[in-house]
């Protein structure tokens, strides 16, 4: 919840002004988006998505430990954001992480099978499922805390 107190007319349209300038959407963003940074952090090591379900636990993180999703933490370091004034994104521009985040069937693109390494021994197959990992996403703690940012934001602006 957002409250706000507006002692008298003046402060109040200066206020509001700078809370709708450039500079300040894009502070507020970029917090937002540090803050959903150090969340999505967590779920890789946590091994949960954002409402806190446990991802499936990968056949190498089953077999050999470790973790699921951050054998070599690629992924997991590649989250990053970019934001200005208007817009936040929030992802990774490694080509893997969308089948990770979102799941989904890999079949070969020229030949009839996949050709894989798993441990040291090399495996064969039609296709390959891979089970959603969601750490890409929003839950409700998330966005009150988007709210928390604006009012500590328009705190600062009002004082």
């Amino acid at each position: 919840m957002i409250r706000m107190e507006i002692t008298g007319q003046d402060e109040a349209l200066k206020a509001l002004s700078m809370i709708s300038s450039p500079d300040t959407r894009e502070a507020i963003l970029d917090d937002y988006g540090q803050y959903m940074l150090t969340e999505i952090d967590a779920r890789f090591e946590n091994e949960t998505d954002p409402d806190g379900d446990a991802w499936a636990k990968s056949y190498r993180a089953r077999t050999e430990g470790g973790q699921t999703l951050t054998d070599d933490g690629f992924l997991r370091q590649s989250m990053t954001q970019v934001n200005d004034s208007d817009r936040l994104e929030i992802g990774s521009n490694l080509v893997y992480a969308r089948i990770h985040n979102d799941g989904g069937v890999i079949k070969p693109k020229s030949g009839n099978k996949l050709k894989f390494k798993i441990g040291s021994h090399f495996v064969t197959v039609d296709s390959v499922t891979i089970p959603q990992r969601q750490f890409l996403g929003f839950n409700a703690e998330n966005e009150a805390e988007l709210f928390n940012i604006i009012n500590d934001h328009w705190e600062g602006l009002v004082q």
